[in-house]
């Protein structure tokens, strides 16, 4: 099929149009001793740029627990380093040298709705025990499983882990899920048996 070319070179300019709107993001200047603004707002898949300002060195690090990661490292004035926001939520930051230095990074728009667990099965094997699950959201899921417990960021669909170093006996296990903005799941428990 063959389009005109005043089509094609008004296409080609709606979609050059649309492209600074894909690039948008938010930055924050990091420097002594404060993140300034010490909150920004961006969509998900948006960056955040991390200016690093002053003459000490700083991080741009986020809390653990949550469900995104970054570590910017330990960077010294001068120098940007940028990280892509992927998942909804409210983040948490901090520099790791100076713990008093915090700052937030909102993804798209707060929700209030639970992620849901279900299809919980337990497979106990020898000192251990395999859990398969259905997971509605990407969320931090804590997992208790006889005395162990472990955190662990899944993302939404079937997912699976193996629970070790449990003692023999009657045992429960136990999941619940965090979502990105806080949101909780309700508790599931599955009991079983080690032999």
């Amino acid at each position: 099929m063959h389009l005109p070319r005043s089509v094609l070179l008004a296409t080609g300019f709606v979609f050059l149009q649309a492209a600074p709107a894909l690039a948008a993001g938010g930055f924050m200047s990091v420097q002594d001793f404060q993140f300034a603004p010490e909150s920004v707002q961006v969509e998900p898949g948006e960056t955040v740029d991390f200016n690093f300002e002053g003459p000490t060195v700083h991080t741009a690090t986020l809390r653990s627990g949550q469900t995104d990661r970054y570590n910017s490292g330990f960077v010294g004035a001068g120098q940007t380093q940028t990280h892509r926001f992927r998942y909804p939520g409210l983040f948490r930051l901090y520099c790791i040298p100076h713990p008093e230095m915090t700052a937030r990074v909102r993804v798209g728009t707060p929700e209030t709705v639970r992620p849901r667990i279900t299809d919980l099965q337990a497979v106990p094997g020898d000192a251990r025990v395999r859990l398969t699950f259905r997971l509605s959201e990407r969320a931090v899921v804590t997992i208790t499983a006889g005395q162990r417990q472990r955190r662990r960021v899944f993302a939404g669909g079937r997912r699976a882990i193996t629970v070790t170093g449990i003692p023999r006996g009657r045992r429960t296990t136990t999941l619940e899920a965090r979502d990105g903005w806080g949101n909780k799941s309700r508790i599931l428990r599955r009991s079983f048996r080690i032999r």
